[in-house]
């Protein structure tokens, strides 16, 4: 079993490409599920992707802790993951990248550009 986030930012919308590259990395790590943070944007794209695919979905538990709630969030998924992609986000990817790399999980990082507003 091999659990992958996939997390970015909340107003960001993956591209074509973002997706060609992530079903790529998918596909190479042997992926089985697609591990969720359960919010809008980069979130809920990685799991219309998982079910796409055909990969199960491991939802977040989202606690509600307060200010630390997105940081605990982030570091019970990587927990449960063996690898993480991250897209372009605002400081709760930069939140899971750092968490990625302390924890020691690869980490393929497909765009570190500022969310797009809509």
């Amino acid at each position: 079993m091999i659990r992958v986030i996939i997390a970015g930012g909340r107003d960001y919308r993956p591209t074509p490409r973002d997706r060609e590259r992530t079903v790529r990395l998918l596909q190479a790590l042997g992926a089985t599920h697609v591990v969720s943070g359960m919010a809008r944007g980069v979130d809920t794209w990685g799991e219309d992707l998982a079910a796409e695919l055909g990969l199960l979905l491991f939802p977040a538990d989202w606690p509600t802790r307060g200010r630390r709630a997105g940081w605990l969030r982030n570091l019970e998924m990587s927990r449960n993951a063996d690898a993480v992609i991250t897209l372009a986000g605002g400081r709760g990817t930069a939140m899971m990248r750092t968490i990625a790399r302390q924890s020691g999980l690869p980490h393929f990082d497909l765009g570190q550009a500022p969310p797009v507003s809509s």
